[in-house]
């Protein structure tokens, strides 16, 4: 279960996947370069499929097979340089976010309500956190400034 936050200046994810019943901390929200250029990512979903993913849109992959029945779901957002959200979806389409703030993952619907009331993403995502199944393990936040990632504390 994931939870993904965008304030319309940072992106921020906690560092949570499920294997089954056990929890494992990972980093699901990073800077990454794509064509030179640094952006910004977060996944939720597979995985697997979300590293995948990541290192194609980074050139350094394979584009990855979306899986059967899947391949219009939601996989990501990412945030370009300039500062314009885009959902991802598991056939590596972008689809702008026109809204000025989102979220994405089992844990949206609780991110976009702390959102609408003035939440920052990286707040949003702690409320997934501390009261519900959808986030854990602390939350991960960056936000591009001056072409580059800065760590959001």
């Amino acid at each position: 279960m994931t939870t993904i936050a965008w304030d319309g200046d940072v992106l921020a994810a906690d560092n949570c996947v499920w294997r089954g019943s056990i929890r494992v901390r990972t980093l699901k929200c990073r800077p990454i370069l794509i064509d030179g250029m640094v952006h910004l990512i977060a996944g939720c979903g597979d995985a697997t499929f979300c590293e995948d993913a990541m290192a194609y849109l980074a050139g350094t992959g394979p584009k990855p097979a979306a899986p059967d029945g899947e391949k219009g779901n939601v996989w990501g957002l990412l945030i370009d340089p300039d500062n314009q959200a885009w959902r991802l979806d598991m056939t590596m389409r972008r689809h702008k976010v026109y809204e000025s703030f989102s979220s994405d993952g089992a844990g949206r619907d609780m991110a976009l309500g702390a959102l609408a009331v003035g939440a920052t993403a990286k707040q949003a995502v702690e409320v997934c956190c501390e009261y519900s199944d959808y986030a854990a393990f602390g939350v991960t936040a960056y936000r591009l400034r001056n072409g580059k990632a800065e760590l959001v504390c």
